[in-house]
């Protein structure tokens, strides 16, 4: 399985930010939901690469 650094380098700069407003903007009891963003941006991640794959355009 090869690193897509096209595919990472587009997502990571709007979720990192969403998730450090998060963390420092959030109560401290609910700061963990800041978490989702980064488990949401991997999930986004693998089901771009799994649409390409499936697609044809294997990276």
């Amino acid at each position: 399985m090869k690193f897509d650094k096209k595919k990472y380098w587009i997502l990571m700069p709007p979720f990192a930010i969403t998730a450090i407003i998060l963390a420092v903007f959030l109560p401290a009891e609910k700061r963990v939901y800041s978490l989702t963003v980064i488990m949401a941006f991997w999930v986004t991640y693998y089901c771009w690469k799994y649409i390409d794959n499936k697609k044809g355009r294997v990276n």
